[in-house]
């Protein structure tokens, strides 16, 4: 079976796509699947495991060159590439992304459809006002599909308020995300000084919601001297967040540790008491499902973070963790301090999360859904 994975822009060093390689990666090797990722050749990306294609983008259109000046987070949708029906008529299987928001999924569209390939679409989002390509050939797509993968209800729910899709459509499956629980796996802290360490992973931006979790940190550190904040991550808005540390915080009680590699990660959850996610909306993004929250519970870690997107269907409030307000630091704070206090409350929510993970989301589970969906 050869399957074309054609997310184009998406194919790059990041941690939601690194995960999703290792269940391609997992899925050739134990599946018997000849897989190809379509790259753009901007991202500078290689597998030294699977197949790699490098795609040419086309050169916008002037209405498109206006439209991206105007909305620049747009780029990705806008792109489309050179020479697609040629090259995916060979392919059993196209798997793309959202047509809703991404041209080059209406591209694949035309291309399986001219050659009689089969197409699956993904998507993650969450945001049923976000429509980046026209309806019509949103629908069009989906209308092809043979199947649609969900990554979690949420995002099938926006395609249902959109209407282009049935939420009981037999089309449809959630897949989750997969994690590799081998990899990702509990194991004894390198030092023991008594000190709590909260951490969080992410790009440094405001809708990552970081200034929430200092101020929250800032509240409890005269009640809690022993309380730590690592924050793993680089992005447009560190200065704003080491002026507010600088504010709020003395020194040495958080530390900005920068970018790290995917394959160190492991050993950074490890050294943590209480992971913490803080995202909040914005109109055009918001946290889909979370895969640092999925690592850090396969790591057996408590869980804070807020109500919204994909998350609640992964932190079982109570059980694995604690779900917050977005922007409510009264609340983030309240919860942390409880597990400040608990020790044991601690360790009973992240053996349970690292359970959760193993029976719903191991990389094994999630490759055989994908597998029965790209077969059935």
């Amino acid at each position: 079976m050869r399957v074309a994975i054609f997310r184009p822009p998406h194919a790059r060093y990041n941690t939601a796509f690194e995960i999703q390689r290792s269940m391609y990666r997992y899925l050739s090797k134990n599946y018997n699947i000849d897989i190809t990722l379509f790259v753009d050749d901007c991202n500078n990306f290689n597998d030294d495991q699977l197949r790699v294609i490098t795609l040419k983008r086309k050169a916008l259109s002037p209405w498109r060159k206006l439209w991206f000046r105007n909305f620049p987070s747009s780029q990705n949708q806008l792109f489309t590439y050179h020479g697609l029906p040629t090259i995916l008529k060979h392919f059993d299987l196209i798997e793309t992304s959202d047509p809703t928001l991404y041209y080059y999924a209406y591209d694949a569209y035309r291309s399986a459809k001219k050659y009689g390939v089969r197409l699956v679409c993904g998507s993650s989002v969450t945001i049923p006002e976000l429509l980046w390509v026209k309806k019509g050939k949103a629908q069009k797509v989906i209308d092809y599909a043979s199947k649609i993968s969900c990554c979690t209800p949420m995002a099938l729910n926006r395609f249902e308020e959109m209407g282009i899709l049935l939420f009981n459509s037999e089309k449809v499956s959630i897949l989750g995300h997969p994690f590799d629980t081998n990899m990702f796996r509990p194991f004894p802290r390198k030092i023991d000084d008594g000190l709590i360490r909260i951490l969080t992973v992410g790009r440094l931006s405001r809708e990552k919601g970081h200034q929430f979790l200092i101020e929250a940190v800032s509240r409890l550190i005269p009640q809690y001297p022993q309380l730590r904040l690592n924050i793993v991550g680089e992005g447009n808005f560190k200065e704003n967040l080491i002026s507010l540390v600088r504010e709020l915080l003395p020194e040495g009680i958080v530390t900005f540790n920068g970018s790290i590699a995917h394959n160190e990660l492991p050993t950074v959850y490890n050294q943590c008491d209480i992971f913490a996610l803080c995202s909040i909306k914005t109109d055009t993004w918001e946290e889909y499902f979370g895969a640092v929250i999925g690592e850090a519970m396969s790591c057996g870690k408590p869980i804070v973070a807020t109500k919204g997107g994909g998350i609640p269907f992964v932190v079982k409030d109570g059980e694995t963790g604690f779900l917050v307000k977005q922007g409510d630091v009264a609340d983030l704070t309240e919860k942390v301090k409880i597990l400040i206090e608990k020790n044991h409350l601690r360790k009973e929510m992240g053996l349970r999360a690292r359970k959760h993970i193993l029976e719903e989301y191991s990389l094994e589970k999630v490759a055989e859904r994908c597998y029965q969906l790209w077969t059935s």
